[in-house]
């Protein structure tokens, strides 16, 4: 079992009409306790782990110009703490075919986050423009090696991984037409493992499950009365799923390959209170995996009635 308990507390403090000042902290304790392994054999055996207690505490601070009335600057920096659960603590098996290798003595994982912002609005329009970084240490991972037989999988600490990044983000309302919306965003992320004293082959390559760029189109449009239309494109491209980065050909089962897809949506209101949408997902079937296969063209619909 493992327990949480923790408390947050934040405040903001107007500096003066222009500067606005975020604080916040969190304080917590974790517990791991009732932990055990059984081992069959004659006679079996079951193991008691020791109880663990963990206090982490996590601040954050956010400072925020208005430097024009249209032009807002904010910098932003925190810790936060994950700490391991159940499974990642005490989840060991044997088989046949597998070992798998938990670790009662896991480190939480620490992440310190910085986040520089500008964002400008004129018009129908607003933009902002982000840089973040992420520094994580002993982050928690479970790996399996399958050249092996049986296979062998284990939960360790990573010492740490650097994640460095770009995000913008754009909207503008009745753009062209009344009614008509618009919102982008593209991400651009570069996740590098920098230490790891239990895998030194990981250093300088590229953390699991994270693409390098994210690009994601939304459109909707109200100028037909008790109809709206919506569409959406997102983009991300593949990434890894092996910490060595060997996983090339990420389209195939156990892959993480990259995603295009074109999602159309329609809701019409024909009477008071009741609303009938309908749409498709991934309109053009493009083939996407994250470990299994995505679900290629989907056809949806929905009735619902609001009593307000």
């Amino acid at each position: 079992k493992t327990a949480i308990t923790a408390v947050y507390a934040q405040d903001a403090w107007r500096i003066n009409p222009a500067l606005t000042l975020t604080g916040g902290l969190r304080y917590e304790q974790f517990r791991a306790f009732d932990g055990s392994q059984y081992f069959a054999g004659t006679p079996p055996v079951q193991s008691a782990y020791p109880e663990r207690t963990l206090h982490a505490s996590s601040p954050k601070l956010s400072l925020a110009w208005a430097a024009m009335d249209d032009l807002v600057l904010k910098a932003s920096a925190g810790k936060g703490v994950r700490f391991p659960n159940v499974d990642e603590l005490f989840n060991g098996t044997k088989t046949g075919t597998s070992i798998s290798f938990s670790d009662p003595d896991l480190k939480p994982e620490v992440s310190t986050a910085l986040e520089l912002s500008a964002e400008k609005t004129w018009d129908q329009h607003s933009l902002r423009v982000s840089y973040f970084r992420d520094d994580s240490t002993d982050t928690i991972l479970r790996q399996t090696d399958s050249t092996v037989t049986p296979s062998v999988s284990r939960v360790s600490n990573v010492d740490r991984v650097l994640t460095d990044g770009i995000e913008a983000v754009w909207q503008a309302s009745n753009l062209g037409l009344k009614g008509l919306d618009l919102e982008a965003n593209a991400t651009w992320a570069n996740a590098v493992v920098k230490e790891n004293t239990r895998n030194p082959a990981t250093v300088g390559k590229q953390w699991l499950r994270i693409p390098r760029t994210r690009v994601s189109l939304q459109a909707s449009y109200r100028g037909v009365e008790n109809w709206l239309f919506a569409a959406g494109w997102r983009y991300q491209s593949a990434s890894f799923s092996n910490e060595l980065n060997l996983d090339t050909n990420h389209n195939v089962y156990g892959g993480m390959s990259s995603v295009n897809k074109l999602d159309l949506r329609a809701s019409w209101r024909f009477a008071k209170g009741w609303d009938w949408a309908f749409g498709v997902d991934n309109l053009m079937a493009n083939p996407s995996w994250q470990h299994h296969t995505l679900p290629q063209r989907s056809l949806h619909t929905s009735l619902s009635y609001s009593l307000k």
